[in-house]
């Protein structure tokens, strides 16, 4: 029977948003920026929104305690509070035109939380570079689960979600919505969560489209701009072995099949794209298997080691909603695929078994949708071909590389390289010193970008010239020594943006079996 069995999802009407009373009483906070709320008082003109440190009993202990005092002509605020762990109490003071103390809320109270994710003595950032600007900028780093201010500063961490059984390292491709909620993986389950954790959709994993019982959710999950969901997924496929097939595996493998005419098959998982509605019904999937030919999940054999065959690996997907058009990232055969939206047919192939080999072991290809142009976090490492004279970047070094191209008209398939930023630390090139895995970047509105280095364990601001105006590593401790994270990918958000947020007007759903 499906997970998913309906939700309730709608928008609540300012009316009713100003009714809550935010934060609810004795409530324990998983972030220190906190959105205050009170009902509406028709006699007011203004509101005066009050915190105190400490859980104050009375009104004489509250106003020798009041750090935050701020005057509003909203019912809302949102403030940021200066510790985790720590209780907090606060009200509202009612006003009338003249300024005069009409009323109260009277005093509530409540709890920032301490779980060890936002504990900098076990898990943060060291801010190697601090920036000069974008300082309202807020850094999701995923596995950690923590939103970091640019000072390296935790701000926001997901708190423990019953339903989510292991709250660990491996939950990933967490990032903001435009609707003020957030998605992320969890092994196989595509979710997305408010600001306070509480889960709001879940993705129906019921094997519609991979016609097994799961969809093997992996790798990218993104809600789009109408309210749908888009998320990678896989599927077992069979390609027949081209010959000679002896070439391509070890006598007895257990994967390998023949047919009654002599022809060799392998099994293989191969992505998928999956569409859901809000309502969790697919209403569109592409399989990347129909538009391969079975070469390409084959390599020549390596005769230095046991033969072996190649999974092309749909590691990331860009859906450019404007344009119609999505770009697939294929980390071992070191291709980007772009088709068209909805038909789903290949528009044109950049990267090997097209004009050229531009990158290698490439993550998170990124379109920008003001300029076209096609960015690529490259790797430039890759497990299944030796290394070649293009990998070498202009001074000889072996790197990981931003590179943002110029798309081709029409099928075209040479794109035209414009922009490229090395990741390298040490200026020696015998050193082996690129990410082999992991790795994104996100494309500010001024065209900057944020960059996850991958297994070099970095995060990046770089500016349009190439300057690394932010840098960032990020670590966790292991036997109280630190260690390095390795995000999988980052993400951000401008704090402007928070009140969606902190007020999210979205209901949580229902979730069954």
């Amino acid at each position: 029977m499906a997970k998913y069995i309906g939700i309730i999802c709608a928008t609540l009407l300012s009316i009713a948003l100003q009714a809550q009373q935010l934060p609810a009483d004795n409530a324990t906070l998983n972030y220190r920026i906190v959105g205050l709320s009170v009902p509406q008082n028709t006699k007011a003109a203004s509101y005066v929104f009050q915190i105190a440190k400490g859980n104050q009993p009375n009104e004489a202990a509250f106003a020798s305690a009041i750090f935050i005092k701020h005057k509003s002509d909203k019912t809302t605020d949102i403030e940021e509070l200066p510790q985790w762990g720590k209780p907090y109490t606060w009200r509202v003071v009612y006003c009338d035109k003249a300024g005069k103390e009409i009323g109260n809320s009277g005093l509530h109270h409540f709890t920032t939380g301490n779980l060890p994710y936002a504990d900098t003595t076990k898990n943060g950032l060291v801010i190697v570079k601090q920036a000069t600007d974008h300082k309202d900028l807020l850094v999701l780093v995923d596995r950690a689960l923590v939103m970091y201010d640019m000072k390296g500063s935790p701000v926001w961490y997901m708190p423990d979600i019953p339903e989510i059984k292991k709250r660990d390292f491996n939950i990933r491709d967490f990032k903001p919505t435009a609707d003020g909620t957030f998605t992320l993986l969890n092994n196989d389950e595509a979710i997305e969560i408010d600001y306070n954790g509480k889960i709001v959709w879940t993705a129906p994993n019921d094997g519609k489209v991979s016609g097994k019982k799961i969809e093997g959710y992996h790798h990218e999950f993104t809600k789009l701009a109408n309210g749908h969901y888009m998320v990678a997924g896989a599927e077992i496929v069979k390609m027949q072995v081209p010959a000679p097939h002896d070439d391509y595996f070890a006598e007895g493998d257990k994967q390998i099949s023949k047919d009654a005419a002599g022809n060799y098959f392998a099994e293989f998982t191969c992505g998928t794209l999956i569409e859901y509605d809000v309502a969790g019904n697919v209403v569109w999937f592409w399989k990347a298997a129909e538009h391969m030919n079975s070469t390409d999940f084959f390599v020549t054999k390596n005769k230095l080691t046991k033969p072996f065959d190649c999974n092309p690996y749909l590691n990331g997907f860009d859906y450019d909603e404007a344009n119609k058009v999505i770009y697939i990232s294929y980390k071992n055969i070191n291709r980007v695929m772009k088709i068209a939206y909805p038909g789903g047919e290949v528009l044109n192939i950049y990267g090997a078994n097209g004009s050229q080999n531009l990158f290698y072991g490439q993550h998170a290809c990124r379109v920008n949708p003001r300029t076209n142009e096609l960015y690529l976090y490259n790797n430039n490492h890759s497990d299944y071909l030796p290394l070649a004279a293009s990998q070498l970047d202009a001074e000889g070094y072996l790197t990981s590389h931003i590179v943002k191209y110029k798309q081709p008209p029409g099928s075209n398939n040479s794109l035209i390289k414009n922009w490229d930023v090395g990741l390298r630390l040490v200026q020696d090139k015998k050193a082996f010193q690129l990410s082999v895995r992991g790795g994104s970047i996100s494309i500010l509105d001024d065209d900057c970008v944020l960059v996850s280095g991958g297994t070099m364990n970095l995060i990046l601001l770089i500016d349009k010239q190439k300057q690394k105006i932010w840098e960032a590593v990020p670590y966790t401790t292991e036997n109280n020594q630190r260690v390095p994270l390795i995000p999988y990918r980052t993400s951000y958000m401008h704090k402007k943006d928070l009140e969606k947020f902190v007020f999210s007007k979205a209901l949580v759903v229902t979730k069954g079996k």
